[in-house]
């Protein structure tokens, strides 16, 4: 993921209508009196006043966005508006609203043209904001549709209690709901800190968006001598063993056999290999599989001696150092692909050769997967048939 920042240019302001006899007058009018521009503040909300009458003013922000890829996908947005004081007698929210219809700048026309603007794009409530504090605005799903890739990317803001048509307060003096938002020209700070600014997050590529091929959830379960990896994709669930080569050639020479010793059914467990100094010799030029009831098992005590030869051997394969391969894993969980994987190991090792076969072709689809030299499409393409293959590896052991 990616993030641009950018200010409010100085285009930002108010457009304002004041001194109505009737809140309606004020509100529903079509053409503001007063564009403010230029100032180091701007206020958005409504007030009425026993010597002004109804006052009504809405707000409008300009960020250039044009820097922004041509084909970047967005993913969120977050404006942070500080406050440049107060006057809030009742609760009200600032809420952001479309600017479709504002032009390079503000004109008094624009005032009508946010009455009909009420979808809010994001807000927070102006109760307790005290002076010079920011505040974030998280931009919603709506407001994320209308950030311009190519120019200018424009928004009204007004107060909900303006948006729902209430009436100020009238029972005093002076019955203020409105707040003063810092501009983009304030020289408050000196370093333009409390200017208007929103930060777009976005990814650039292409990005698995269906159930079959996007990652959901990825989980590392480290052991002494073992790394195991619980991938979930889509909707689908995988553990993975990270384990060195050594597994491919034992799988690539085995053979199955008849079983000659069968342990009871309760022995359904899974013992976490012990570390082991010794180096791993290279693997036999074969191994002997039997077939045993699917996942990982220990030998019980008094198995015959080639089923505990057999259990060891995969211990010892377990021992190997993992972290190289972990560490190629998460590089290439980077690039949004699988990389070296062997899923159910050691229960292929002790099973059936149609399953060592299936392994054997998703390890060579993920490499080929981990390529930085193919397109987006063709790795989605390739993850696609890896997850195909999976399941088929899962349904030997009756996994569905």
């Amino acid at each position: 993921m990616a993030t641009l920042t950018v200010y409010s240019s100085a285009a930002d302001g108010e457009i304002q209508i004041s001194a109505k006899v009737t809140y309606a007058l004020a509100h529903d009018e079509l053409t503001g009196e007063t564009v403010v521009d230029g100032g180091q503040a701007f206020a958005v909300g409504q007030n009425y006043s026993t010597v002004t009458g109804f006052t009504v003013n809405r707000g409008g922000l300009f960020f250039d966005t044009s820097s922004l890829p041509d084909s970047c996908t967005i993913t969120a947005a977050t404006l942070t508006l500080t406050c440049g004081g107060a006057v809030s007698r009742t609760h009200s929210d600032l809420t952001v609203v479309s600017g479709a219809d504002i032009g390079a700048s503000l004109v008094v026309g624009d005032f009508g043209d946010l009455l009909s603007r009420t979808i809010s794009y994001g807000a927070t409530t102006t109760d307790g904001w005290a002076t010079d504090t920011a505040k974030d605005i998280i931009i919603n799903a709506a407001g994320l549709a209308t950030i311009s890739k190519t120019g200018v990317t424009k928004w009204g803001l007004r107060t909900s209690r303006d948006i729902s048509n209430t009436t100020p307060d009238i029972d005093g003096t002076n019955n203020g709901e409105y707040i003063f938002i810092w501009a983009s020209e304030e020289t408050e700070t000196g370093t333009g800190a409390y200017r208007p600014k929103l930060v777009i997050t976005y990814y650039t590529g292409a990005f698995p968006s269906d159930a079959v091929a996007r990652v959901s959830s990825i989980r590392h379960i480290c052991l002494p001598g073992s790394c195991r990896m619980q991938v979930g994709v889509g909707a689908l669930g995988f553990d993975i063993d990270v384990v060195e080569s050594s597994v491919r050639l034992a799988l690539e020479t085995a053979k199955e056999t008849k079983p000659s010793y069968m342990p009871p059914p309760e022995l359904t467990g899974y013992i976490p290999p012990t570390a082991v100094t010794a180096p791993l010799p290279e693997p036999p030029p074969r191994v002997t599989m039997r077939a045993v009831p699917p996942g990982p098992m220990p030998a019980p005590a008094t198995s015959p001696p080639e089923v505990g030869e057999l259990t060891d051997y995969a211990k010892r394969i377990l021992e190997t150092p993992g972290a190289k391969a972990l560490q190629t894993r998460i590089s290439g969980l980077k690039q949004g692909v699988e990389a070296v994987v062997t899923p159910h190991a050691i229960d292929v090792l002790r099973n059936k050769p149609q399953g060592a076969k299936i392994l054997m072709q998703i390890q060579d689809l993920t490499t080929r997967a981990s390529s930085t030299n193919i397109t987006s499409y063709t790795r989605t393409v390739l993850i696609k048939q890896i997850i195909k293959l999976k399941q088929q590896l899962k349904s030997l052991y009756g996994g569905g």
